[in-house]
């Protein structure tokens, strides 16, 4: 009895040492595994819609471990987009130079990332999609029926109307809200313009508080979406009496209109304006004396002068370039820095050359993109200007057609090319809604018209 109990604890003691050892070298395996092996993505951070819409957006990966400073050159995006990074503990972030690409796959591969404090590295791989956009437009009103906003996407033909009123100025996308400026009338028939902040989801809307009885124009927003502005025609509170003064709404803080300074102290009273892409400096051609300013909306520094233009156009993505029209009606590429003027030219057909009728700077890259006649042809061309090249995007031949206006979506990616068969606008204000109108949404780079919108007034979101 006492010899098999001894057998048994002998052949225990053997088990437990073997599964001991079998342990041990499992541990010491995992930890030599752990040690040599490079970091992994735990978790990768972005905005996918604000990857197409905004500059300067980012991309970050998480790893599991500290990292040593990654370079440019070990990573890999497909398609190419510009980039710069930035290491910091255990993540890799990825700022993006430039707007992506709408509802495209994207790769990210960065090979040799190597841990810190650890003698391993590893390649980690991120794909990602891209947000389709949604495409906001106003579709006018037929007879007795309301102007609307109207909500769609390139891929499908469904539509919602987030906003309607009898006549709808204008708006613009505050994020998930639109600013819209409509038209009323009062007892007497005395139109005046009224400025409402309009939920995109849940429809609410907030009327927001004027300088007084007039009419709006020149709707616009900053680039951060923080500020809103509007050109005022009328009489304030005060008993003033304003006409195309420039007004500015801190959104973020109590929505009290601002009025912007020109030169002496004196209200600033524009032809065109816009936000630079500081989102507080005010580019504006004065009335009064036709010079080009660039005045500050918060009322701290002097208006500066550029020059004496006849009217503006877009700045350049990178907020350095401008479109000016000068006294002899000539289009210039302004730079407003060096304040160096480059004329623009256009496309030529044997003898006769187009006449330029308007000129937008890219929103994503350096490039122009510019609306000519060509009486020869009896045509309408979009050229692209670009890295040196000019390439025909769009040739309508279609007559009485006439192309009355053209934008670029954020990333450049589409042109909204406005179109019309009359002389049909609306000239009752300074903003007009377009009636009539039809739009071509085309694809830049392969000069396919995408979708046709019977309305007007494109912003994509």
């Amino acid at each position: 009895m006492s010899t098999s109990n001894s057998e048994y604890s002998k052949a225990f003691k053997r088990t437990y040492l073997m599964v001991c050892a079998v342990l041990g070298i499992a541990c010491l395996m995992l930890a030599v595994l752990t040690m040599t092996q490079g970091p992994r993505l735990r978790r990768v951070s972005l905005d996918a819609k604000g990857l197409t819409a905004d500059l300067g957006n980012r991309l970050v990966l998480h790893t599991n471990q500290s990292l040593e400073t990654v370079d440019t050159s070990q990573i890999t995006i497909s398609p190419y987009a510009d980039f710069t990074t930035f290491t910091s503990n255990r993540s890799l972030s990825i700022q993006f130079s430039e707007r992506l690409l709408y509802n495209t796959e994207y790769t990210i591969v960065v090979e040799d990332i190597a841990s810190k404090y650890r003698q391993a590295a590893s390649t980690v791989q991120y794909v990602f999609r891209t947000e389709a956009p949604t495409i906001y437009y106003i579709r006018t009103g037929v007879d007795s029926s309301d102007d609307e906003i109207v909500a769609t996407t390139l891929e499908h033909s469904e539509e919602s109307t987030i906003f309607s009123a009898k006549t709808i100025q204008d708006y613009a996308l505050l994020n998930n809200k639109l600013l819209v400026s409509t038209l009323q009338y009062s007892r007497e028939g005395e139109s005046y313009s009224q400025l409402s902040l309009v939920d995109i989801k849940t429809g609410e809307t907030t009327e927001l508080l004027l300088p007084g009885r007039g009419t709006l124009s020149h709707l616009k927003t900053s680039p951060d979406k923080r500020r809103a502005g509007f050109s005022f025609s009328g009489t304030t509170q005060d008993n003033s009496n304003y006409q195309n003064a420039v007004f500015t709404i801190d959104l973020a803080a109590n929505r009290s209109p601002i009025l912007v300074n020109g030169l002496n102290d004196t209200p600033l009273s524009a032809v065109n304006w816009q936000f630079a892409s500081d989102g507080t400096t005010i580019i504006a051609l004065s009335q009064r004396s036709g010079e080009l300013l660039m005045a500050d909306s918060l009322l701290q520094n002097q208006p500066m002068t550029l020059g004496e233009f006849k009217n503006i156009g877009n700045t350049s993505y990178d907020g350095a370039k401008l479109i000016v029209i000068d006294k002899t009606n000539e289009t210039i590429l302004l730079d407003l820095l060096t304040h160096t003027k480059i004329p623009l030219t256009v496309y030529f057909s044997g003898e006769f050359q187009s006449s330029l009728q308007n000129a937008r700077l890219l929103a994503n890259d350096e490039g122009v993109i510019k609306q000519h006649y060509n009486a020869n042809e009896n045509a309408y061309y979009l050229e692209l200007s670009k890295n040196g090249r000019d390439t025909i995007i769009y040739k309508n031949t279609e007559s009485p057609e006439q192309i009355i206006e053209f934008t670029t979506s954020p990333n450049d990616q589409y042109i909204a090319v406005e179109t019309t068969s009359a002389s049909a606008v609306d000239q009752t204000t300074e903003s007009p809604t377009r009636k009539n109108t039809t739009t071509k949404i085309i694809e830049t780079d392969n000069k396919k018209i995408q979708k046709t919108i019977n309305g007007s007034r494109i912003t994509w979101h």
